[in-house]
């Protein structure tokens, strides 16, 4: 599926992030008045959501973003910390001025989407989060410490390749999504990767463990839409989190990139639930007046 024609550019003044504007296709979209930022994951870019995002523009006006250091956006002096990539971003939403927004992130940009949300919630009307990174058990800690050594080590890049390669494998992902993410962990920078992973893992703002996780989940003013592969990866990050409003979805079967294997039922779940919000927040409004 192919995007339309976009306007790309460096914004100036600001942090400098290549974005992507993508226009709502439609007049009845389903945030007619609000953009929908897309935030990709670790060791990719915005063109993660090339296969989803023509469908998504019905939902309303898309801004796509290359995290920095990744894509065509450039290193960051601020480090890849989850508070300097929230910061970016936000320094983004400033400079496009975007009031409130909707935050879709996958993977390690669920937890960016997240941190804005906490950081800047009156920014936020709502968070999508697709395969969150976020909900490692504790007993996975001694893994990916392991793989942030390696991930420091000369051959950083094939690290990335190959961690990639065995998501994909286990999920029987169809080759050309799997090639799609190879080429994106090939064009990673080392460097990047190897901060980012330790900053999101192991930072100290992370919350990328349970009950770390559990916590953060439980502050949030938000509502949240989140999307996991199977059950076991939704009790481990969104087991008794649940608010009013919110939304969990299981695509059984499915890869880590979900989003781009089943785009269509993807982007009529998250339609369906953004327009439902805006008739909550209609109800709410009126019961608030009443009263």
């Amino acid at each position: 599926m192919t995007s339309p024609m976009m306007p790309e550019s460096e914004p100036l003044g600001v942090p400098p992030l290549h974005y992507r504007d993508i226009p709502a296709s439609t007049p009845t979209a389903a945030v007619p008045d609000e953009a929908v930022v897309l935030i990709h994951g670790w060791c990719c870019d915005l063109s993660d959501w090339d296969p989803v995002s023509a469908a998504m523009s019905r939902l309303g006006r898309l801004i796509a973003l290359d995290l920095p250091g990744h894509g065509r956006s450039p290193d960051s002096e601020a480090g890849y910390s989850l508070s300097a990539m929230a910061a970016s971003v936000l320094a983004l939403l400033d400079h496009l001025h975007l009031g409130r927004v909707v935050i879709v992130g996958h993977s390690a940009g669920a937890e960016v989407a997240m941190t804005i949300a906490l950081r800047e919630p009156e920014r936020v009307r709502a968070v999508i989060a697709v395969e969150p990174a976020y909900g490692a058990l504790a007993a996975d800690r001694d893994r990916l410490r392991a793989l942030s050594q390696e991930l420091a080590g000369p051959e950083a890049v094939e690290t990335v390749t190959a961690y990639f390669e065995r998501i994909d494998a286990a999920c029987d992902v169809p080759d050309p999504l799997a090639q799609r993410h190879q080429r994106s962990a090939r064009r990673c920078r080392p460097h990047v990767a190897a901060e980012m992973f330790r900053e999101f893992t192991f930072g100290a703002n992370s919350f990328h463990f349970s009950p770390d996780t559990e916590a953060v989940l439980g502050r949030r003013t938000v509502p949240l839409q989140a999307f996991y592969r199977s059950r076991e990866r939704a009790e481990i990050g969104y087991s008794g989190t649940m608010h009013a409003g919110d939304s969990l979805h299981m695509y059984a079967g499915s890869g880590h990139w979900l989003h781009q294997e089943r785009p269509e039922r993807f982007v009529d779940d998250v339609e369906t639930w953004l327009r439902g919000l805006s008739r909550r927040e209609v109800a709410d409004f009126q019961e608030a007046k009443r009263s």
